[in-house]
């Protein structure tokens, strides 16, 4: 059920589905995709690194933050990141495809999933930290999901948002190999 309007949302593979119609899409990655990264992000420099990144930010700017909703949320990892940084905080992952939500679940089992656009977030003034991690250069409507972040973000709370800074998809297709 919507946690504002008490709208009764559809459910995918037992996820609340805000965005039903674009669940399984996969806008050009592979449908594997979810399978090949769960097993990569552990050893690779990149996302252990800003994971770092991301808990020290949560730590300095946002040191008594009870509540935190991510974006595009993959496969958890850093949601696991932030669960072992802050175990009693509460924790929602959302992403728009269903596929990487299993391997979220199984990594951040005390944290809730819902599949959603990120262009339509389903909470108002709800979270002390809304995140969302190299997920903003995917959507063209990148302003949109900034309005709506706002929207979700309770007063005095905030957001962290980080971009890549290469075009690692662009100049070669994907990760790095050997990372």
């Amino acid at each position: 059920m919507c946690p504002q309007c008490h709208w009764n949302v559809d459910l995918i593979d037992g996820y609340p589905a805000f965005a039903p119609d674009v669940a399984r899409q996969s806008n050009g990655y592979p449908a594997d995709i979810h399978e090949e990264i769960v097993h990569l992000e552990g050893s690779c420099f990149w996302f252990k690194g800003r994971n770092r990144l991301l808990q020290f930010a949560l730590n300095r700017y946002f040191p008594s933050a009870e509540s935190l909703l991510e974006i595009g949320c993959g496969n958890g990892f850093a949601l696991a990141g932030f669960a072992g940084e802050r175990p009693g905080m509460s924790l929602i992952g959302g992403d728009i495809y269903i596929n990487g939500l299993n391997f979220a679940q199984d990594r951040v089992s005390q944290a809730e999933f819902i599949q959603m656009d990120a262009r339509y977030i389903p909470y108002v003034s709800e979270f002390d930290v809304v995140g969302a991690f190299d997920v903003l250069e995917h959507i063209d409507d990148d302003l949109d999901v900034l309005r709506e972040i706002f929207k979700a973000v309770k007063p005095r709370g905030g957001c962290i948002i980080s971009v890549p800074q290469h075009q690692w998809h662009a100049i070669n297709g994907g990760i790095p190999e050997g990372n």
